[in-house]
């Protein structure tokens, strides 16, 4: 496909330099497991993202673990999440022995703030908050200070929201703790890979020891003083994160322009009501991990994704079915379609267009027109 929907990207100098270091390290001039160049880039991004405490974990789901772990949240806890995101977010919760709640979206794919009261009880540990598509909600502060009268924490899996920011505060410092994603597709990437922000010294002592077996983290030799596991991430990954960060601001003004480019040409399908796009307050910095176009007249995407196709251009329509819907947690909780009916609705308008940093705004410009003919 010529128009794909995700590809990693690395500048020509940086790929230069990766290759340098790795070359040293394979001739025994360094580590191949986590050492010097995974503090480097747990440090710049501390500085770039304005988090305290950052650590590298080994992938987004990884990182949504330690959290949870770090917090001790387990067996007869409850977490809730919004129904449109990925496995991961459920199944971390699963992993620690407590239970997902599925909450309602809204309009914008994210978590239904004015829902989350009657899923709130004495059983409720944490909320985590997804910022689908890159996008943070701007009822993220009214869920922070409701959760936090109700001593419920808020972790913020941040997996799509590399740069993003409300009131000029980044994504991975609006709640307790926050994960991020490194995979091959998002924003920047190390191929696999995990992030962990947080302002508290006690959450990151707790995830830094999780991390690496339960090792006690302020001793200089090896004492386990806690449950953990190996989640630990690598030289030749934080190479490649290393130089991805260097180039964030790179690929996400370039991704703005491309949403801006599509929000221009679709414009006279947004005012026949073909289509609506996502809409969002100017003290909100969205990244687009995704592009999202909901479509209004019960068109079918699957025809619109097939003509697009010949013409050599992707689109797709995350998640579906919507996680609550997905086997695994059909399985063991016996959901059923119709559970969260205006979800479940929504999940079946939407389409994504192709959005990264190898898409040239010609591209963008073609992208669009063409979609504007099977609309």
């Amino acid at each position: 496909m010529k128009y794909n929907l995700g590809s990693p990207y690395f500048f020509n100098n940086d790929i230069k330099l990766i290759l340098k270091e790795f070359k040293k390290i394979l001739k025994g001039k360094g580590m191949l497991s986590m050492s010097k160049f995974v503090q480097v880039f747990e440090k710049n991004f501390s500085k770039y993202n304005k988090s305290k405490y950052v650590l590298a974990t080994n992938s987004g789901s990884s990182a949504l673990e330690i959290i949870l772990k770090s917090l001790e949240i387990g067996k007869g806890d409850e977490v809730i999440i919004p129904t449109q995101t990925f496995i991961a977010t459920a199944s971390s919760v699963m992993n620690v022995g407590a239970k997902p709640i599925f909450a309602e979206i809204d309009e914008c794919f994210l978590l239904n703030f004015n829902k989350l009261d009657k899923m709130i009880n004495n059983r409720t540990k944490a909320v985590i908050l997804v910022h689908y598509g890159g996008l943070i909600s701007d009822q993220i502060m009214n869920i922070k200070k409701k959760l936090n009268k109700k001593n419920i924490y808020l972790i913020e899996d941040a997996s799509h929201a590399h740069g993003a920011s409300f009131n000029n505060i980044k994504a991975g410092n609006l709640s307790n703790a926050a994960a991020f994603s490194l995979y091959s597709t998002k924003i920047i990437t190390s191929g696999e890979g995990g992030i962990i922000t947080t302002n508290s010294k006690k959450i990151y002592n707790r995830c830094s020891s999780i991390r690496s077996r339960g090792q006690n983290i302020n001793l200089n030799y090896e004492i386990f003083s806690n449950l953990g596991s190996n989640y630990r991430y690598t030289e030749v990954q934080a190479l490649m994160a290393i130089m991805q960060l260097k180039r964030i601001n790179n690929y996400i003004n370039h991704r703005i322009k491309v949403a801006n480019t599509y929000n221009k040409i679709l414009e006279t399908a947004v005012k026949s009501n073909k289509i609506r796009l996502i809409n969002f307050s100017d003290n909100i910095i969205h990244p687009y991990w995704k592009y999202t176009i909901f479509l209004l007249r019960k068109q079918s995407r699957k025809k619109i994704k097939l003509k697009m196709n010949q013409l050599s251009i992707a689109i797709s329509w995350a998640y579906d079915p919507l996680v609550h819907l997905q086997p695994v947690f059909k399985k063991y909780f016996k959901n059923k379609k119709g559970m969260l009916k205006y979800s479940e609705k929504l999940s079946k308008t939407h389409i994504d267009l192709p959005i990264h940093y190898q898409i040239s705004i010609k591209d963008a410009e073609y992208i669009a027109n063409s979609l504007l003919k099977f609309l």
